[in-house]
Order: C-alpha cells, then structure tokens, then sequence
C-alpha cells in the first residue's frame, strides 16, 4: 500500500531533529493539508511511534488543524481570482450559503467524520462558503479527532506489519462488499 515510504527512517529522521522534530512535524502536516491530495495516515503513524501515543496525537491533530486553516486562507485567496469560480452558477453553494451559521458548522463537522472525504474536498468546499474562521477551525478540531486517533493506531499497525491491521483491514473490506451487495439493485 504505503511500501515505498519507510516509516523506520523517516522516523529516525525526525526524532533525529531533537526540539525541532515537532515544528518538522507541524510543517508537514501544513504542506500536505495544503496539497490536499496527499493522505496524512503516514505522517500520524510517524508521529505516534516518534512521541508516543498522546503526544503524537496531540502534534497530529495540531498539525493537521494548522494545515486546515492554512489551507483554507490560501484557498479563499486563490479560488476569489479565478473568474471561472462563479458562486451564482452553482446551486448547492448557493444553498450552502443559505443555510445558518449552525448547519453550516455541521456539515463541516460531518465531512470531517468521514474517513472517505478528503480534507482538500471539505477545505476547498468550506473556503467558496461564507463559513467564518472560527466556525471552520473548531469544528476541524472535534471531527478530526476521531479520524486521527484511527490513523494513528492504523498508521502504526499498517508498519509494523501487525496482525491489528489486517484484521481491520479484512473487517472494512468485508463491509465494503456488504454495501455493495447491498445497495445493488434486485
């Protein structure tokens, strides 16, 4: 899946950084958030074998809130020049912009939760909306806490070749298929 990325070096490397490794961190998870196309499971896996479970977690989720926003504010920047981005021909940003300051928080909350969503969707998304900072960063910070966490044990897991992993693994290729069968139509 991830076999060409070394988790034992990069690790290596960054606790090699001593005080810096966390501010290395941090700067990573911006960049990749800012991609938006560049999954974050490997850098969470990082850091919870370099600092531990709950600092891990807690640099992760910083980092990855960091990047939200940074994200966010250079989307806002560079969607906002783009002539083709008009928000009067899209009907459901047209909703979007409709709905109350509480739903639109919601929403955000719900896409986080989501492991399927990409962040740059929900970033990109939330920055052709008139979500406020606030609204967008503490709402980034509760729905991607759980998501997180997963990454975090998955990350360390998948590199380990643990057992765990597999398992899980197998257990959501099972419910893919079972979705699938399900939703076929008869």
């Amino acid at each position: 899946m991830l076999d060409g990325l070394n988790l034992d070096a990069f690790t290596a490397w960054l606790q090699s950084l001593g005080t810096w490794a966390i501010a290395a961190s941090l700067l990573l998870n911006i960049v990749i958030s800012v991609a938006g196309v560049i999954p974050s499971i490997w850098l969470t896996g990082a850091n919870v074998i370099a600092f531990g479970p709950e600092l891990g977690f807690a640099v992760s989720l910083i980092g990855e809130t960091l990047g939200a926003v940074s994200a966010l504010m250079l989307y806002r920047r560079g969607l906002s020049r783009i002539p083709a981005i008009q928000q009067q021909r899209w009907a459901w940003l047209q909703r979007l912009h409709q709905y109350g300051r509480v739903k639109r928080a919601c929403l955000v909350l719900v896409a986080r939760f989501i492991p399927l969503v990409p962040s740059g969707v929900v970033n990109a998304i939330a920055a052709l909306s008139t979500m406020s900072m606030l609204d967008f960063t503490l709402m980034t910070i509760i729905g991607k806490a759980p998501s997180i966490w997963i990454e975090g044990v998955l990350g360390k897991a998948m590199y380990s070749n643990s057992t765990i992993f597999h398992i899980v693994l197998i257990m959501v290729i099972i419910a893919l298929i079972v979705g699938w069968v399900r939703r076929k139509p008869s």
